[in-house]
C-alpha cells in the first residue's frame, strides 16, 4: 500500500527552494527601494514644510515693518539695518493678544544666514540694554547661499541698508531674498512694506 504514494524528489525540493530564493531576493530588493523612495519623499516634503514656514515668517515681518528706531545695547540709535547677507528691523503683528505685557505691539526681528542655516533671531523689548536676551530659531539648514536686497525709491537693488547716514528714505520699498538650498536649487521672491510706494522692477 505504501508504493501507492510518491514524494517530492531531493531534486524538486531544491528547485523549489532555487526560485523561492530568487522571489524573495526580488520581493526583498523592491521592499528596499520602496523603504527608500519612502524616506526620500518625507524629507522632501519635511523640507518643503520647513521652507514654507520660513518664508511665510519672512514674509509677515517684513511685510508689517515700521520705522521705530530702537537704542542699542550700546547705547546707539538704529533703525532699519541690513546688509545681503543679514536684516534687523521693527515690525508689528507682535503676538500679545490678551495685553498681559504691557507694551507695544511691536518686535524687533532678525534674519541672519549663519553658516548653512537660516536663523530668526527676536527681542522681547525694542530698547536694549546690556542685559537684553535674545531667542533664536533655526528655520532651514543646508542652505548652500542667501542674498538680500533692498529696493530705493529709484527702484534700483541695493545689497546694504541704510544707504547713507543722512538718507531720507529710512525704510526700502521692498525686500528681495534669494534661497540656494542643497538639492531643491535656487528660489527668489519679493516682499513688499507695507505702506511704501511699490512698483514691481
Amino acid at each position: 500500500m505504501l508504493g501507492k504514494y510518491k514524494g517530492f524528489t531531493l531534486l524538486e525540493i531544491m528547485i523549489a527552494l532555487f526560485i523561492f530564493s530568487i522571489v524573495s531576493v526580488m520581493l526583498t530588493g523592491a521592499l528596499h527601494h520602496i523603504i527608500q523612495t519612502h524616506g526620500r519623499v518625507t524629507a522632501r516634503a519635511e523640507t518643503l514644510e520647513e521652507l514654507q514656514h520660513a518664508l511665510l515668517l519672512f514674509s509677515r515681518d517684513i511685510e508689517q515693518t515700521t520705522h521705530r528706531p530702537i537704542v542699542t545695547a550700546n547705547n546707539s540709535i538704529e533703525g532699519f539695518v541690513g546688509n545681503d547677507k543679514q536684516v534687523r528691523f521693527v515690525h508689528a503683528n507682535y503676538n500679545n493678544p490678551t495685553g498681559e505685557f504691557k507694551k507695544a505691539n511691536l518686535q524687533r526681528s532678525q534674519y541672519t544666514f549663519n553658516k548653512d542655516k537660516f536663523m530668526r533671531t527676536v527681542w522681547s523689548m525694542l530698547d536694549q540694554t546690556p542685559l537684553s536676551k535674545s531667542e533664536d530659531q533655526v528655520l532651514l539648514e543646508n542652505v548652500t547661499q542667501i542674498k538680500l536686497a533692498y529696493l530705493d525709491n529709484q527702484n534700483h537693488w541695493q545689497n546694504r541698508w541704510p544707504l547713507s547716514s543722512n538718507a531720507k528714505q529710512t525704510l526700502p520699498k521692498a525686500v528681495r531674498i534669494i534661497l540656494k538650498l542643497k538639492d531643491w536649487g535656487t528660489l527668489s521672491q519679493i516682499y513688499q512694506i507695507e505702506g511704501q510706494p511699490f512698483d514691481k522692477p
